[in-house]
Formats: C-alpha cells, structure tokens, sequence
C-alpha cells in the first residue's frame, strides 16, 4: 500500500511539526534516549519516504543502473 503524495506545504507542515534536538540535549541523553530520537525521525519503508523525493531518488537510481550497467 502507498502513502499519498505529500505537496510542498504538507512537507514544511511535517517538517515543521517534528521536534528539533539539538547536540546539548542530545548529549544529556542516555544512548537508550538518543537512539529511541533517530528511530522515529527514520523512514523504515518507502513508503514513509515523501514524495517528490521518493521519485527522485528513484529515477536517479534507474538512470545511474542504466549509465553504469555491466553485461554479463
């Protein structure tokens, strides 16, 4: 199943919503702490990957495959 599109304001809204920490914080954390922020701020699946970059990265990959393809 895909996640809608997200257009340029949803992803400001998004980026928006999600709390910022900065290297302070983060150094007064425990490892359990710091570890449990960059799991949530970390897209497990494609399709928790926004669109339009989504798409990008995957005509880049499509063009790089191509560019640097090796017959066997």
């Amino acid at each position: 199943m895909q996640a809608a599109s997200l257009g340029p304001c949803d992803m400001l809204r998004r980026m928006q919503e999600r709390r910022f920490y900065s290297a302070d914080e983060m150094a007064r954390m425990t490892p359990d702490q710091r570890a449990a922020v960059i799991d949530a701020a970390t897209c497990h699946s494609w399709d928790e990957v926004p669109e339009p970059f989504r798409s990008e990265v995957l005509a880049t990959a499509r063009e790089l495959g191509q560019r640097f393809r090796h017959d066997a």
